[in-house]
């Protein structure tokens, strides 16, 4: 009989070793609150602006005294220089109105307040132009009324802002006072802005009232009579 065959299994296959899932990447550190993507940083808010500081108060008013034969000679003339030193123009308080009648008696140009013919802007724009031309004092008398704002607005109606130009001195300059001129009725005399005499110019304010305005003052060389 012939010899059996034998069959030798079938070696088996070596298991395949299951792959093992790829490594996810580690995630990113959440981002902190107030930081972009991509590490920007935001602006630095602005600090909040702070308001305006406020106007510090004026300072307490404080009169120069003197007798009324004191007048001429320290404020009309300023022989000692004391009103031109405080950069001002001079306010008389005088409630027994004794320097408007001394004053009327000198050669100035004088309106008074109260009467509504003298307050007319024509009128005080002539007056206020003649006293630079020919070196006068220009003098307002507001007796013992409470008119300030209404004088103030009677400026305006010549030159907007006109009555602090002339507080200020400013009005001393000759392309400033030149502009008061009206060539067809102030006439050719008065066109040559540089043929005045400002050097002789003053402006007083004479009142009646122990306590006028206050804004007034404030601008002014206060000067009460004792």
């Amino acid at each position: 009989m012939p010899p059996k065959k034998t069959t030798t299994p079938a070696a088996k296959a070596p298991a395949k070793t299951a792959a093992k899932p790829a490594a996810k990447p580690a995630a990113k550190p959440a981002a902190k609150p107030g930081v972009k993507a991509g590490g920007a940083k935001p602006a630095a808010a602005k600090p909040a602006e702070k308001p305006a500081a406020a106007p510090p108060p004026p300072k307490p008013v404080t009169f120069v005294e003197m007798g009324i034969k004191e007048i001429d000679s320290r404020v009309v003339f300023d022989k000692e220089g004391a009103v031109k030193a405080s950069g001002k123009w001079a306010c008389i308080v005088d409630e027994n109105s004794l320097a408007p009648r001394f004053l009327r008696h000198r050669d100035v140009n004088m309106l008074t307040v109260p009467d509504p013919n003298e307050m007319q802007p024509e009128t005080i724009r002539r007056a206020l132009l003649g006293s630079i031309k020919f070196g006068k004092p220009f003098v307002l008398d507001m007796m013992e009324t409470e008119m300030w704002e209404f004088v103030v607005d009677q400026f305006d109606k010549i030159q907007p802002g006109l009555m602090d130009t002339v507080l200020s001195k400013d009005i001393l300059v000759p392309e400033t006072y030149i502009k008061l001129f009206k060539e067809e009725v102030d006439g050719s005399d008065y066109q040559n802005m540089y043929n005045y005499n400002v050097e002789g110019f003053s402006m007083l304010i004479t009142t009646s009232l122990p306590a006028p305005n206050e804004s007034m003052l404030q601008k002014t060389y206060p000067v009460r009579v004792v």
